[in-house]
Order: structure tokens, then sequence, then C-alpha cells
């Protein structure tokens, strides 16, 4: 009996956000998230991750959750040379709903830091709603 009711107020002493799952999509083994954070999805114009992230080459990997099933928007994915040069448009595609993407950004690693320098807009979404962003490397 001691040792259930010891067991029960250890239980009632352990925060529930130890508990909690983690928020957003976990990357797979391998990856190296450069980016998480909610941005959001406008039905007209374009919103873009609030800064450009780092990609050592290979494949990049952008997820989008927290989408209604139903909402379709654009993304486009540019790479953008810190020496001034207009940004490339690596890709652009469409999402419905949530939605997961690897892109291969080996070709645009240059510069002297020897990175792709990558940003990640949203454009034309059905309807406007807060999402959370991952990009992992």
């Amino acid at each position: 009996m001691k040792k259930y009711l010891m067991a029960l107020l250890v239980a009632l002493f352990i925060p529930t956000s130890v508990l909690a799952a983690p928020e957003g999509p976990q990357p797979a083994p391998g990856w190296q998230t450069l980016y998480n954070d909610w941005i959001w999805l406008v039905n007209q114009g374009t919103d873009e991750t609030k800064y450009v992230v780092y990609s050592g080459g290979g494949d990049l990997q952008i997820n989008f959750s927290g989408v209604t099933a139903a909402n379709n928007f654009d993304v486009v994915v540019w790479e953008e040379d810190e020496s001034g040069n207009p940004p490339e448009q690596i890709t652009r595609y469409t999402c419905s709903g949530s939605c997961s993407k690897t892109i291969d950004v080996r070709s645009f690693v240059d510069g002297s830091n020897g990175k792709a320098e990558i940003r990640v807009g949203t454009s034309y979404a059905r309807w406007t709603e807060q999402v959370l962003v991952q990009i992992n490397d």
C-alpha cells in the first residue's frame, strides 16, 4: 500500500509539460532542424519565413503542420545569395492541408560560407490561418 501511495504522490508532482508530446513534427534521425516557427498562411500576397536558413547542401525537408485539410496554398523556395544577387527560385509547389516536401539544394551551395541560403514563402491560401513550418537539413 505504501508503494502505491508513494507512486501516486510522485505522479502528481511530475509537471504535465514533461509528459506532453513535443509540438510539431519531429525530424527523422539524421535531420537537423534549421527553422521551427509559426507563420500565417494568407489568402492574398505572400508570407515568408522570418529569416534565411543556411543549408550545408544535399536534401532540405520542408514541413507544414496544423493546416486545415481543405486549405490549399502555394509554397515557393528561393536561394538568396548574401552578395546581393537577385533571389533564384528553386521550386514552387502546391500543398493541400499539412504537407512535407524534400528538395535537393546541393547545387545552390556557394559563397564564402559554403552554404545555400534558403528562404521559404507561402501565398494564395484558400483562407488565412496560422500554421507551423519546420525546415530540416
